[in-house]
């Protein structure tokens, strides 16, 4: 529902008739609209937490992969998840603009992994080099995708493409 008409088309009737639930068993579970964005919430933070130390965990070998092929390892698995999952940035941007400050462990975690890439792929620059590099990859990706949210021209397909150029060509410069 969220990914057809955003966060503002939800109502409890709306999510009951939908999901095949009775009203009275939905707020048995959420006493309000607020608490069923607060879990979506959570959950896609959960798993954007999972993915992102699966990927950490991974150890690969980011200076022996195509720049190509790093920038897909690197931006794929949140790329599909978006795909899949076409409410979570919807649901992030609503937190948003109710208050709600990033999740600083997914931050993290997303810094940490693109200095990862930046330190294997540019080892000859300095670490504070290095950092900042990491931190403008993920400030790119950030809002890239939150632009391919607001605006529908160009198309979200035609964004993440230039996206991927964007990243080849910062992480293979010096």
């Amino acid at each position: 529902m969220i990914g057809q008409g955003g966060v503002e088309s939800l109502t409890m009737h709306g999510i009951a008739e939908r999901s095949g639930t009775a009203i009275g068993s939905l707020y048995h579970f959420f006493p309000n609209l607020s608490a069923v964005v607060d879990e979506l919430f959570a959950r896609h933070g959960q798993e954007m937490r999972r993915r992102l130390s699966a990927l950490e965990d991974s150890a690969v070998d980011w200076a022996g992969l195509s720049i190509g092929e790093a920038v897909n390892q690197f931006l794929d698995p949140f790329l599909q998840y978006f795909e899949s999952h076409p409410e979570v940035l919807l649901v992030l941007q609503h937190k948003r603009a109710m208050g709600t400050p990033p999740d600083p462990q997914i931050s993290a975690l997303f810094l940490r992994l693109a200095e990862s890439v930046v330190r294997a792929r540019q080892p000859g620059l300095s670490k504070p080099s290095q950092e900042a590099r990491a931190a403008t990859v993920v400030a790119a990706i950030i809002g890239v995708v939150q632009f391919t949210v607001k605006v529908p021209q160009p198309s979200r397909p035609v964004m993440v493409q230039e996206l991927r150029r964007l990243l080849a060509a910062y992480f293979d410069s010096e």
